[in-house]
């Protein structure tokens, strides 16, 4: 029987395995560690990195400050959870022994084992535990989160799932197996969301143990914001709608007196484990119902969304989308748009950029090949491009200097950035390069000058490749009295490039009843702030489109 027991599920992870691996191998104490890697097939040198550990293992492990039995294996799976469950069938893992897995970028805490080898001894009925939240940033700093307890009644109705209280950081979260065996393990249908129903199911079971120190941390990768929780929400989404979420959070928060929540404790000299009771009201946690968010969007896109909201693959004409149209906004709603939580999003109660950047991310979905070259204007901290690091090669144009509200800040990303405006021409910017350039939000902003105009269209054209589409989505303003505000790019524009999609009086989607403008419960929200303006008075946001194709 050993200590504790550890899987590795990976494929293609090159560049931080060597992490994981040591941050496991190099624990002390007086420990035995049984270690598994479970490889998905991995094709970028993965399984020779591992074939290494697995040589150098065997040749030092008289030297190594614990006993490690190490093994791997390197087979099809059908994602990340179905790896973990083979992982763990490679072991006779015993009832009553702690067990965990560690994704192959994330890593331990030098003592996590030995303590979690004492815990296992001196408090039998503690069934699982976690510390609190360590991020591994991308230049290798690690970083404290917030501090937060787990009460059981949270978990237990799936409510930590990062809205209405904290996740759980699976990394340095552990568990004996009849607690595993209890749930029946992973639900391996998921392939984001499954530790998040692992821990509800075991909520249901025992109360979540915290301890107040560092296990494991998470590291935070460019993109992974956008791409992963998108698609999480979306699996918590189907397994438990938001809807059921909040109603369960309301239940909650009218019919629980007091959470209890049970803390472990190492003593200092001894290192042996206490274990006490806090109480709290629930008034006074972060546990709130979040209706007030429900004009947060995300991106998405499933191999799904195409079927569900083929806009562009369609027989509609490219005049269609000059302006934006709620017939438009529902098809694009729960495919490639959605409430920032998984939720459906409420399209009269959300910022315009939720159609701006639908548009956008259907139209890469729908119409560009794989490997395409795509720059996005202006995008700032971009919420389209981290869905397409793996599929395009992206760019981003930004000088950040918080022009038209933008960021200041540079965010970290796996997509290129040159920092100027377009019209600078500027030769970080390759001639006839890009299979699409686009903008969302962003050239409204620009000076209204017969010049500058002049530049943007030409630069502009000067880095599509012949053959390469140009997309850019204005905000507009319909004001009293049918008059419109629009940046004068636009008109110029319409009246100097060969566009795709006609120019039409705005009164012509009236007519027809399926314009969409932001509503005012949202714009009271999301932009009166900076507008220091009445809705009536300043008029009602809307997008119109501008669309070309380079000949």
């Amino acid at each position: 029987m050993y200590d504790v027991y550890i899987v590795t599920p990976v494929r293609n992870c090159t560049q931080y395995i060597d992490d994981a691996i040591w941050s496991i191998v190099s624990q002390s104490g007086d420990i035995s560690v049984r270690y598994h890697i479970q490889d998905g097939n991995s094709t970028d040198g993965t399984q020779q990195k591992i074939a290494a550990w697995e040589e150098k293992l065997l040749k030092f492990s008289a030297i190594l400050p614990a006993k490690i039995h190490f093994s791997w294996e390197s087979s099809a799976d059908s994602g990340m959870y179905d790896g973990i469950c083979k992982g763990f069938k490679h072991m006779d893992i015993p009832p009553n022994a702690f067990m965990t897995w560690l994704n192959a970028d994330d890593m331990l805490f030098q003592g996590v084992l030995d303590a979690i080898a004492r815990l296992g001894r001196t408090l039998p009925y503690v069934r699982w535990i976690t510390g609190y939240h360590m991020y591994l940033m991308p230049h290798g700093a690690t970083t404290a989160g917030k501090d937060q307890l787990f009460p059981r009644e949270v978990i237990a109705a799936g409510l930590a799932e990062g809205a209405h209280w904290r996740f759980i950081q699976q990394e340095g979260t552990f568990w004996r197996k009849n607690l595993w065996d209890k749930v029946g393990g992973l639900n391996t249908s998921f392939r984001l969301a499954g530790d998040w129903d692992l821990w509800r199911r075991f909520a249901q079971q025992v109360p979540l143990v915290y301890t107040p120190r560092q296990f494991g941390a998470f590291r935070k990768r460019p993109g992974q914001q956008t791409v992963v929780l998108s698609a999480y929400y979306d699996e918590m989404e189907k397994k438990l709608s938001w809807r059921q979420r909040n109603l369960r959070c309301r239940g909650i928060l009218q019919n629980t007196k007091n959470f209890e929540i049970l803390v472990a404790q190492q003593t200092v000299h001894s290192g042996e484990w206490e274990l006490f009771a806090l109480c709290l009201d629930p008034a006074e946690t972060s546990i709130t119902l979040k209706e007030d968010d429900r004009w947060r969007h995300t991106v998405k896109h499933t191999p799904d969304s195409k079927k569900q909201a083929p806009l562009f693959i369609s027989d509609l004409t490219f005049d269609e989308f000059t302006y934006a149209r709620e017939s438009h906004m529902h098809m694009l709603n729960g495919s490639y748009i959605m409430g920032k939580f998984g939720q459906p999003l409420d399209i009269h109660f959300c910022d315009l950029k939720a159609y701006q950047d639908g548009l956008c991310n259907a139209f890469i979905d729908q119409m560009l090949s794989t490997q395409s070259k795509i720059l996005e204007i202006g995008g700032g901290e971009s919420r389209v491009l981290p869905l397409y690091g793996n599929v395009h090669e992206c760019w981003n144009l930004d000088k950040f200097e918080g022009v038209g509200n933008g960021p200041r800040t540079v965010p970290i990303a796996d997509y290129r950035t040159v920092f100027d405006y377009i019209g600078a021409f500027n030769r970080d910017l390759p001639d006839n390069y890009f299979d699409f350039v686009f903008s969302i939000s962003a050239l409204e902003h620009v000076e209204e000058d017969i010049d500058n105009f002049r530049n943007i269209v030409e630069d502009i054209n000067r880095i599509l490749k012949p053959g390469g589409h140009s997309l850019h989505l204005f905000d507009i303003i319909s004001r009293h009295g049918g008059t419109l505000w629009q940046n004068g790019l636009v008109d110029y524009m319409f009246s100097n490039l060969p566009t795709l999609n006609k120019y039409c009086d705005p009164a012509q989607f009236h007519a027809s009843g399926d314009i969409y403008y932001m509503k005012q419960q949202a714009y009271d929200v999301v932009w009166k702030n900076t507008t220091k303006t009445d809705y009536e008075k300043f008029g009602k946001p809307g997008n119109i489109t501008v669309f070309w194709k380079k000949v």
